[in-house]
């Protein structure tokens, strides 16, 4: 475990000269406040793991019900201000409907107690800033930016901390319902009688000075960052040279190649000799669709002429340049032949199969008394074997009407 995390609502007890420590401040404008009723709060340590998993209610009434503003403050182990920590905190209304997520990827001030104070905003409500999975980048919908932006933010100390959603200081005490605390609260966490202005002097240092005023006081000479001045205060992004909203793998991310925006886990791979998808394997391809006229697979054969496509292809021609070649029951077959004549399953008993019947596509029939005819004999008119019964014609047949012409054999069952 690489942070420690105190309960959500409440204070430390140590001086702010004694530890490093960074308290997330979650609150909500009054249109969403009504609406919340409750959350779930996570703390994520720099490597990603889960250090904290807790749900909270704003339902008066129900066992451990508190209220907004949220404090969640975090200690790095060991004194160790280098560390970093990420908070996701996704409020929920009724009936268990999503209203926003509030996302901090946050820092330490050495030695000080310092502050993040974050707002859901009714702008926010519901906003979709995609999946976060610590460490990787992610996004937050942002009051101060007004949309989707990154989850950095530069922490400030404690006592120059104001609500984010503009209600005044943020103080342990100072909101109805918030807990309060007697003795060593002098750090700036809360006062004894959640009053401005008490003991350490909370909320008596004005609003906090202007951290920028151009896109340049932000450098923080990181090439994996963005460095944006947003109302006065800097805001770090990840790096997304392309938009694709994947940051390069040299800057944590998963994109292999952060100049083409085609190119990021997702993609559908295909066949142009490139890694689209990030795998780690160019041209690995997908299932040959059968009928967009693309090669898919990529194995050089393309929609009914791939043996993938056997079966949604039955009947259909398979051998480029040979129409005789059909599908037939999953193999590429001659359909010029007695067993398959003009079409699967399609069996000339006794007849040949015949492609010069007229129209040049193969048929089972005859053209000359000298064409096999079981007992009887070429009906040259129907081309087919003549018959006065369905005996004349040999087993597996039956004796057809002509339709004007003599009756004929019919095979073609």
């Amino acid at each position: 475990m690489l942070l420690a995390v105190a309960a959500i609502v409440g204070c430390s007890g140590e001086s702010a000269s004694e530890i490093t420590q960074t308290v997330v401040i979650v609150d909500a404008q009054p249109c969403v406040r009504d609406a919340a009723r409750g959350a779930r709060v996570r703390v994520f340590g720099d490597d990603g793991a889960v250090v904290l998993d807790q749900s909270v209610s704003f339902v008066d009434g129900e066992d451990g019900a508190t209220s907004l503003p949220l404090r969640i403050p975090i200690v790095p182990i060991d004194g160790d201000a280098t560390r970093r920590f990420w908070v996701d905190v996704s409020f929920t209304g009724l009936p268990g409907s999503s209203l926003g997520v509030v996302r901090v990827a946050g820092s330490y001030l050495e030695g000080r107690l310092a502050a993040i104070p974050t707002c859901l905003v009714e702008g926010c409500r519901g906003v979709d800033c995609g999946v976060c999975a610590p460490p990787a980048p992610c996004s937050t919908c942002r009051a101060d930016v007004g949309a989707c932006a990154s989850t950095v933010i530069t922490p400030i100390p404690f006592e120059n901390a104001e609500s984010a959603c503009g209600s005044g200081p943020s103080t342990c005490g100072a909101d109805a319902g918030a807990a309060t605390c007697d003795g060593g609260c002098d750090a700036g966490v809360s006062t004894p009688d959640g009053s401005v202005g008490d003991d350490a002097g909370v909320g008596d240092a004005g609003p906090p000075p202007p951290e920028c005023t151009s896109d340049g006081d932000c450098d923080d000479a990181d090439g994996c960052t963005t460095d944006v001045c947003a109302s006065e205060r800097c805001v770090h992004g990840a790096v997304d040279a392309d938009g694709d909203g994947h940051a390069p793998t040299g800057c944590g991310g998963d994109d292999c190649n952060d100049g083409d925006p085609g190119v990021h886990p997702g993609v559908v791979d295909v066949c142009n000799g490139r890694d689209d998808n990030c795998s780690g394997v160019a041209d690995e391809g997908v299932a040959e669709s059968c009928g967009n006229g693309a090669d898919d697979d990529c194995d050089g054969v393309v929609d009914c002429f791939d043996p993938d496509c056997a079966g949604a292809c039955q009947q259909r021609q398979c051998n480029p340049g040979f129409p005789q070649f059909r599908w037939c029951g999953g193999s590429c077959v001659n359909t010029n032949q007695p067993s398959n004549c003009g079409g699967c399953g399609i069996v000339c008993r006794g007849t040949a199969c015949r492609t010069d019947l007229g129209d040049g596509h193969p048929r089972c029939g005859c053209m000359t008394n000298d064409s096999p005819c079981p007992g009887t004999h070429c009906n040259t008119a129907a081309r087919a074997c003549a018959c006065t019964d369905a005996a004349s014609c040999g087993p597996n047949a039956h004796c057809s009407p002509g339709g004007g012409l003599p009756a004929y054999c019919d095979f073609n069952f």
